[in-house]
């Protein structure tokens, strides 16, 4: 794909970084050399005790804007003050230990100026595991499609893909008070009026890390009481449909907590091993995971 010129829309790449000494260099690199040229990349160091700081101010770009923070102050804060930093008409997620593919924001871009329904649109992503550099699957498995008012059950809209409307974003922003599912709380607040979209190819390079269960679980815990209180809120709106979603978020959210307290249970008494798979992979990927240390 060629080069894009300068005069297009500006988009503001959000990074957040805390003791990522080892990743953040390609992370960074794979927004530096993306095919769309107009593009901020705002990296905001969350207090981070590595040497992750260091890195970030050796790193020379005109387009990367640099913000230091001296405390943690957690991921949402810094994703909202990356928000409030911005200057492009679109807003894109980056995380300090993924990849991004070289045409991801301009697939995304293209999207959104082409269908001016979606508010926001992420993408499938490759999960690779980091240690051997092998991908193991491709997340979600198909393309899905949100339209205003709530969907059942979970967004399938992988956070560190997502490019919004700046506009959008701006005013509906992250809600500091919610410290687990933040991308969830904000689609749910959002869903009313909005409209988002997954594009069935996958964008990014997602390194896969150890996932902490019991966060998890409380992930899931916080996102069924978040729906529920939107329903409530907008009983007005969902009228006698309320007990119907409400009832079938609470199977399945139950479902998978009952999933996810098996793995805990399993994590502590070892009933059985799950062994990842590895899938085909194109010849491009392979050679960029080689790439990678």
């Amino acid at each position: 794909m060629s080069k894009i010129n300068k005069n297009n829309d500006l988009i503001s790449v959000i990074l957040p970084v805390y003791n990522a000494q080892n990743t953040i260099e390609r992370a960074v690199e794979s927004i530096t050399k993306q095919t769309y040229l107009n593009l901020e990349l705002i990296i905001i160091d969350d207090g981070s005790n590595d040497n992750s700081n260091f890195i970030i101010r050796n790193l020379n770009d005109d387009r990367i804007k640099k913000i230091y923070l001296k405390k943690n102050k957690g991921l949402v804060f810094c994703l909202n003050l990356g928000v409030n930093s911005s200057k492009g008409s679109y807003i894109a997620r980056m995380d300090a230990d993924d990849i991004a593919l070289p045409n991801r924001l301009s697939h995304q871009i293209d999207f959104l100026k082409k269908h001016k329904l979606y508010d926001l649109v992420g993408s499938q992503l490759y999960v690779f595991e980091e240690s051997t550099k092998n991908v193991l699957n491709i997340y979600p498995k198909s393309k899905k499609k949100y339209f205003s008012k709530l969907h059942y059950f979970s967004y399938e809209l992988p956070h560190p893909t997502w490019m919004a409307r700046s506009d959008w974003i701006k005013k509906y922003k992250y809600n500091e008070n919610n410290i687990y599912s933040e991308d969830q709380e904000l689609l749910i607040r959002a869903s009313i009026n909005s409209n988002y979209y997954l594009i069935e190819k996958p964008l990014l390079l997602y390194s896969k890390s150890e996932v902490v269960i019991e966060k998890k679980i409380k992930s899931i815990i916080n996102i069924l009481y978040r729906k529920i209180f939107h329903y409530c809120r907008n009983i007005k709106i969902y009228r006698f449909k309320l007990f119907i979603n409400i009832l079938f978020d609470t199977l399945y959210f139950l479902l998978r907590f009952i999933f996810y307290l098996i793995k805990v249970c399993n994590n502590r008494y070892n009933f059985f091993t799950v062994k990842n798979e590895i899938i085909d992979t194109p010849p491009e990927i392979k050679n960029l995971l080689k790439k990678i240390r």
